[in-house]
């Protein structure tokens, strides 16, 4: 799920593509893989300023190397009690021409931030895509599932997100639908920053799926100057014009949804066929907002 609701990091921000269309080209698809690397890895910036860095409490999603269904992010980071450091991310996402809302939760500490590179863990809280419509897709992708195992065998089934999931046996598909979706690890890497205006991040996460990864800029102010940002680009050797520009002023109008307590204490609390409902109708990798998961027979 998760890799492209958030950033996207993630992510179940859904694609253009759909599990059911027998029509997409593989190679399509495959022109979305971000890399064949098996670790999340980016090298942070030199002389990183953690003290700096974390006084930039309110950031903007505001542009990304990759995927096109996030609407909008917004990202509220505040330091808690014994060096805590707790972010709050709300956005909105669409999926066949409906804008939903999502908001997730991220938690690290000042410790493992203080080179640059960390891991935070994370959970979404809240996703306004319909139950109802959840509950119809992981029965029909339940059913298909279970017809072609015992039709054709696990060897015979292909998959077009990564060769980790390929290699699933029959016994590992009951440890893929125990998987609770809405929890993941993130790895994040402060790519370069100037402690003020922007910065940006390199964000990845690696499940039993495989590795998803991507860059996000973050803004302060999503009306500021993006001169600096095009230099420090260029200086990675990347191209400010082939990044994806957000809408950032959708989450300025349309603000931040009530999220109750008893909402985020019995996140994850869900049934297990609710959980296993987020597997078939969410990319793997909210965050990292790419492509779904799509699972096919191989041709004879």
């Amino acid at each position: 799920i998760i890799a492209v609701i958030f950033f996207g990091i993630l992510t179940y921000a859904f694609d253009k593509y759909s599990s059911y269309d027998d029509s997409v080209d593989s190679e399509s698809i495959y022109s979305f893989l971000s890399n064949n690397s098996s670790e999340c890895k980016h090298e942070p910036m030199a002389n990183f300023n953690l003290t700096a860095y974390l006084q930039m409490t309110q950031t903007y999603g505001t542009y990304s190397k990759y995927g096109s269904v996030t609407v909008c992010r917004v990202l509220n980071t505040e330091i808690k009690e014994c060096g805590s450091v707790h972010t709050n991310i709300y956005g909105y996402y669409q999926h066949r021409g409906e804008i939903y809302y999502y908001e997730m939760i991220c938690n690290t500490t000042e410790e493992s931030m203080k080179m640059g590179e960390y891991l935070a863990d994370c959970q979404i809280v809240k996703d306004t895509y319909p139950d109802d419509l959840q509950e119809y897709y992981y029965d029909d992708s339940q059913t298909q599932i279970s017809n072609d195992l015992q039709t054709h065998g696990s060897d015979d089934l292909e998959t077009y997100t990564s060769d980790d999931f390929q290699s699933l046996n029959h016994d590992d598909w009951q440890s893929v639908t125990s998987y609770d979706p809405t929890k993941f690890q993130l790895y994040m890497s402060v790519v370069d920053t100037d402690y003020k205006n922007y910065a940006i991040i390199y964000n990845c996460m690696k499940d039993i799926f495989g590795i998803e990864d991507n860059v996000e800029i973050l803004q302060t102010n999503i009306f500021g100057c993006e001169d600096p940002i095009k230099v420090a680009l260029k200086e990675k050797g990347e191209k400010f014009e082939e990044y994806i520009l957000r809408n950032g002023t959708y989450c300025m109008s349309h603000g931040r949804l009530n999220t109750t307590r008893e909402e985020v204490e019995n996140n994850g609390k869900q049934d297990d066929k609710k959980r296993k409902i987020k597997i078939y109708n969410t990319h793997v990798p909210i965050i990292l907002n790419k492509f779904p998961l799509i699972i096919k027979k191989k041709k004879k």
